[in-house]
């Protein structure tokens, strides 16, 4: 038996983004050949293709095997069973004995009860022919997991997308987006995330709160049977399990498995942050200033079936991110835990979290250009070991945004040693209390790094320009109106969530300090360099 979708659905709620340019990709489209004069049913289509289903959508034995999707673009009831659809192989596929009406669809599993053949992400080509006249085929050339080739609008001309639609329709254009983690970044959704815990898995998590431990997740029809499941925060988000817990989620800890590409998610519990929106906005503006930083999406956790409220989901800082931003991810990153900094007796402190080197040379060497002293010509030496011209721009974002708990005060960073140029950059963390607390001045940070900075006037010089460049940055953002906008659209999860620690009065209280100091803070720092 074949198992399908049919659908006549009608266009979705919210219908993709209006693109400026049609992503095609010329050389991967094979016209259809030229039908003869008597000639099939017109209108049937190969609408929508997915070669590699990682995350889109699970077949009926929960598997995420290959599709295809058919489209009757016609006015005329098509009969399946005259249809077949072949593979590069040449193995093919006929159609029951049903038929496919006007403006519907059908979706096709690779699977033993549906098309006998995979479709190969290396690149494939398809033939959709009626009667054993072909009409239309497609060479599809390498896709990434959970992207599709798909027709805009039904029926149209081919595009390559990161926002499959299977079984409805495709709607007007592709999107601007060909990255599937895309979809869960951003404010414009609020996705319901599942996670189930075993009766042990409880336990263990109850006897070691820092403990993983194996549990289940569903996000958006996707089911993953064994995830790892953990909890984070140490210090000022810590919560127990009677609170506003913040989580990590490792969907490769036990199977090969990614979330729209993501292999990673970590849940932050925003108890720090009554305006909800401070990750959102302020890694906006690092990464908009060229400093890796990660993309904030928004969920609604449930944890067995339990409404455990609204989270920043936050991208974490893994091989998936360094590949995103560096032109090699494969190798060192190190965290600086609370406290942590660049001195010869705290590096053994480091986490270790990615990459295959078991030595601490790399560390070391920074270490010993700032041991010798804040000298210009150090200053050269330490340019061998650290992208200067990035850790100036990040310390001069962390000042525009009153970042406070970041590298300035040597805490919440990354540093990765990219093999390419063989230098060490800084990525930023926990910004979850920016735009708030002035406490500390324009060169007042004791960062390590910052101090042998501030120690030497070329390099003050760079900082100083680098602040007025992001000053200018935030204004040409617009973080008021950004503000809003992401207020606006989180306000209903906001004010339903079950283990919120924030009154409305103290959400509006915070959310006035923060729109004053977009508006006002960067523009005293231009003022005062003037």
């Amino acid at each position: 038996m074949i198992f399908f979708l049919a659908c006549t659905a009608p266009v979705p709620d919210s219908s993709p983004a209006q693109l400026s340019d049609t992503i095609q990709d010329e050389t991967s489209q094979i016209e259809p050949s030229e039908i003869p004069d008597s000639h099939p049913p017109q209108g049937l289509v190969l609408n929508e293709i997915q070669a590699r289903n990682d995350s889109t959508i699970m077949d009926a034995a929960l598997a995420f095997n290959d599709w295809i999707e058919l489209y009757n673009s016609g006015d005329e009831e098509i009969a399946l069973n005259r249809v077949t659809i072949s593979d590069e192989s040449g193995q093919s596929w006929r159609g029951p004995a049903e038929t496919l009406k006007p403006s519907e669809w059908r979706l096709l599993w690779s699977n033993e009860g549906g098309l006998p053949f995979g479709i190969n992400n290396d690149g494939d080509q398809l033939e959709l022919a009626i009667d054993g006249v072909v009409i239309d085929r497609i060479a599809t050339g390498m896709v990434d997991g959970d992207t599709s080739w798909a027709r805009y609008p039904d029926g149209g001309s081919w595009a390559y997308t990161a926002r499959p639609t299977p079984g409805y329709t495709n709607g007007s254009n592709p999107g601007e987006s060909t990255d599937p983690s895309d979809q869960l970044f951003g404010v414009d959704t609020v996705h319901d995330l599942h996670i189930w815990l075993s009766d042990d898995s409880w336990a263990a998590l109850n006897d070691d709160h820092y403990t993983d431990v194996e549990a289940s997740l569903a996000f958006r029809g996707a089911w993953f049977d064994r995830v790892g499941f953990a909890k984070k925060s140490t210090v000022g988000s810590n919560r127990d399990f009677d609170g506003k817990a913040a989580f990590k989620i490792d969907l490769d800890e036990y199977d090969e498995n990614r979330l729209r590409g993501k292999q990673k998610l970590v849940l932050n519990n925003m108890v720090q942050d009554p305006t909800y929106v401070a990750e959102y906005l302020s890694y906006q503006v690092f990464r908009t200033a060229g400093v890796p930083a990660p993309r904030v999406g928004y969920v609604r956790l449930y944890i067995n079936d339990e409404d455990w409220g609204l989270y920043a989901l936050v991208e974490a800082i893994d091989k998936d991110f360094l590949a995103r931003w560096f032109s090699d991810n494969s190798g060192d990153l190190y965290e600086g835990a609370y406290g942590i900094d660049l001195e010869s007796g705290e590096l053994d402190d480091f986490e270790h979290d990615e990459g295959n080197s078991t030595e601490l040379t790399n560390l070391e060497a920074v270490v010993t250009v700032l041991d010798a002293g804040a000298t210009e010509e150090n200053l050269s030496e330490l340019r061998t070991h650290i992208d200067m011209d990035q850790f100036i721009t990040n310390m001069a974002v962390e000042v525009n945004l009153l970042h406070w708990d970041g590298y300035t005060t040597a805490n919440n960073y990354r540093l990765y040693h990219n093999p390419d140029d063989d230098l060490f950059s800084i990525i930023p963390w926990g910004t979850d209390q920016t735009f708030i607390d002035n406490w500390y001045g324009l060169y007042s940070g004791y960062g390590r790094l910052m101090t042998f900075c501030m120690a030497i006037p070329s390099c003050v010089a760079d900082y100083e320009t680098a602040v007025l460049d992001v000053a200018d940055i935030i204004d040409s953002l617009a973080l008021d109106a950004s503000m809003d906008a992401a207020r606006a659209a989180l306000a209903e999860d906001i004010a339903s969530d079950p283990r919120a620690e924030h009154s409305e009065t103290t959400q509006d209280d915070y959310l006035t300090t923060m729109r004053n100091t977009i508006l006002t803070w960067p523009s005293s720092l231009q003022e005062s360099l003037q």
